[in-house]
């Protein structure tokens, strides 16, 4: 798979997860972590997968790696908020429009400049994307057994 079509995959996921959050009623813990844990291992493997290698081809990386940053304050901003409260409320809305407009960005300009690595690359890279991915997963329940 392409590194651009599995990000924009995880994008879709991520979406899904902040439907689903709005959705539950009073707002659900679980939900919550997963969608936590999923934007810290995209965002993760996307920073030492993607980034690394686009870079070279992109002047939008240096953007991108900042809203990330933000997107992680946000994440704070969320976890410390009582769940159902005023705060919590506008921090994951805060949260929602911060990650989905990155995601617009990037698939419209960050894509088009990692087409010029060539479709072996992005394979490649999605094939690393997805190893890195798996590797983040795996570490995050020994995490929280902690």
């Amino acid at each position: 798979m392409l590194v651009t079509d599995l990000i924009a995959r995880d994008h879709r996921t991520i979406q899904h997860l902040f439907f689903e959050l709005e959705e539950a009623r009073p707002p659900a813990r679980e939900p919550l972590s997963r969608l936590m844990d999923e934007l810290e291992v995209h965002a993760r493997a996307e920073e030492l997968v993607f980034y690394t290698a686009v870079r070279e081809v992109s002047r939008r990386v240096d953007d991108a790696e900042a809203g990330h940053a933000h997107m992680r304050a946000l994440m704070e901003a969320v976890v410390r908020a009582e769940a159902g409260s005023r705060e919590f409320a506008q921090a994951l809305l805060q949260l929602k429009q911060t990650v989905l407009n990155h995601a617009m960005e990037e698939e419209a300009g960050v894509f088009m400049d990692a087409q010029r690595l060539g479709l072996t690359k992005l394979a490649e890279l999605g094939t690393a994307m997805e190893a890195q991915q798996q590797t983040l997963r795996e570490s995050k329940p020994r995490q929280r057994a902690a």
